[in-house]
């Protein structure tokens, strides 16, 4: 057991005896570990490659992450973030209710059964999956935590399953259950998902698969202080919840909803006519607006742009335009924001033609050159350079209008580093797309690459060539049958 304070200490209850770590310390024989900060993850760490695509292709795969880092908390731990501060104990208010005929988000009297109750610290059926998070290839794997339940008799296709997990505490997160196919691997279907709840919590699902493996994952809805232990869990092949099931669990033919998107973002750059929003690892969006900006707690009227979501998520595998209709709202409390978007559509594939792109960027200068006469800009100015393993973006401004941009974004074939360690050395491009706006109210200009080179040495030059690049397109894209995205944001 854990108990964790406001000031980030955390006592360690094992057995008879008293360890006292700080947040982000682990001790050894526990498997539990805490996380600092805002992120429920580490940063550091090597990512197995999920580089996003920088054209309208697929999510490109190898190279590392320069985030990544461990997976943390869990059944035996408070996971806490300490960003509320003060003193006394940590926040437990109520989390979101689930949907509509779900089940009871209130906790249950009893385990599930048949069986007994599992004690999760020693145990030889709970492990903490440490290490690179998105080798799990869950959704929006920056802002959760998770454990792996080892099955004795695997979860069969068809079969109902239950499991019971007792929270001393509570945080501000939703539960999921996935089936994977060995220790801390590939979460290969959502089962079941509720809101976190003090007591204990009971769900059902009958899986599509045979599962030997379940994850737990704890998926962070918002910024707030938390303490909870998890002393034990009941697994139930074939069973039941008595005092009635909670949450949202699949059934034959039915997948649950899982819970509400809830993604991790900054304002990259400031605009006059844009919202320009990091969301996540590797995630970007760009929302057009012609009207200034509203007050904050005001709907914001977006009438274009473009977005790529993270690895893994909805719209993570290439990038898309955003159509009319679309809003966005800036709380008014904080950074944070709810975005709709309508009318969703996907950019074509890149057919490369012969167009071409050359920047320079130095300490003092920029020189930007184009075999498209209209990408020139007498005297550019960069807003942004900012590479992360496989995933660069770039801005680029004129100088004295401030009007005409041109967002760049790279996949490289290989890590550069990142922009306090740069690898420095020429590095193929495996994909480019380059958005330009030559007026803040004007169309964007879209034009892509699948060759080209980098050398990202940001205290002193960097250089970037492309060839072969495409003729010029725009939004709208390809139609979809699924053309709406909704979600929140959480502050870093």
């Amino acid at each position: 057991m854990v108990v964790r304070f406001a000031s980030g200490v955390a006592l360690w209850l094992v057995g008879s005896s008293l360890l006292v770590s700080s947040c982000g310390d682990s001790q050894p024989g526990s498997s539990a570990h805490t996380s600092s900060g805002g992120a429920p993850n580490g940063n550091g760490g090597t990512s197995g490659g999920h580089a996003p695509s920088g054209g309208g292709g697929s999510v490109a795969t190898g190279g590392a992450s320069e985030r990544g880092g461990a997976s943390s908390g869990g059944l035996n731990a408070t996971g806490g973030t300490q960003e509320s501060g003060g003193s006394g104990g940590s926040e437990t208010p109520g989390s979101a209710g689930a949907p509509g005929g779900a089940g009871s988000d209130t906790p249950s009297a009893e385990h599930c059964t048949p069986g007994e109750p599992i004690r999760t610290y020693p145990s030889e059926v709970v492990t903490p999956c440490y290490g690179d998070v998105f080798r799990h290839r869950l959704p929006n794997a920056s802002e959760v935590q998770l454990e792996d339940f080892e099955l004795a008799t695997p979860a069969a296709a068809g079969e109902r399953f239950a499991v019971s997990v007792r929270h001393l505490g509570k945080g501000p997160f939703a539960v999921e259950l996935w089936g994977a196919h060995e220790e801390c691997g590939v979460a290969e279907e959502l089962l079941w998902w509720g809101p976190m709840v003090e007591g204990i919590q009971c769900g059902e699902f009958v899986p599509s698969d045979t599962y030997s493996h379940l994850l737990y994952v704890y998926r962070k809805l918002r910024n707030e202080s938390y303490s909870f232990s998890s002393p034990e869990l009941g697994l139930c092949n074939g069973g039941r919840c008595p005092a009635g099931a909670e949450g949202e669990g699949r059934e034959p033919g039915v997948a649950p909803a899982g819970a509400p998107l809830v993604v991790r973002a900054t304002l990259a750059n400031t605009h006059r006519r844009a919202f320009d929003l990091e969301l996540g690892i590797y995630g970007r969006m760009v929302l057009l607006h012609r009207d200034g900006k509203q007050p904050k707690g005001t709907p914001n009227a977006i009438h274009g742009g473009f977005f790529r979501m993270p690895p893994d998520d909805r719209f993570g595998d290439a990038w898309y335009c955003i159509g009319d209709g679309s809003s966005l709202v800036q709380s008014a409390e904080n950074d944070t924001f709810e975005v709709a978007l309508r009318n969703i559509t996907r950019l074509p594939s890149c057919s490369p033609r012969t167009g071409t792109l050359s920047v320079r960027i130095g300490l003092d200068d920029i020189v930007l050159t184009s075999s498209f006469d209209d990408l020139g800009s007498p005297n550019p100015f960069t807003v942004e350079q900012s590479c992360n393993g496989t995933s660069c973006a770039f801005l680029f401004q004129d100088r004295e209008t401030t009007e005409s941009k041109h967002w760049l974004y790279l996949t490289p074939s290989e890590s550069v580093g990142s922009y306090f360690m740069p690898t420095k050395t020429p590095t193929t491009i495996a994909n480019a797309l380059l958005f330009h706006q030559a007026t803040q109210d004007g169309a964007v200009a879209i034009s892509c690459a699948e060759s080209g080179s980098i050398t990202y040495d940001p205290a002193a030059e960097s250089r970037i060539e492309l060839d072969a690049m495409s003729e010029r397109f725009a939004c709208p894209g390809e139609p979809l049958a699924e053309d709406v995205l909704e979600f929140s944001t959480i502050e870093p």
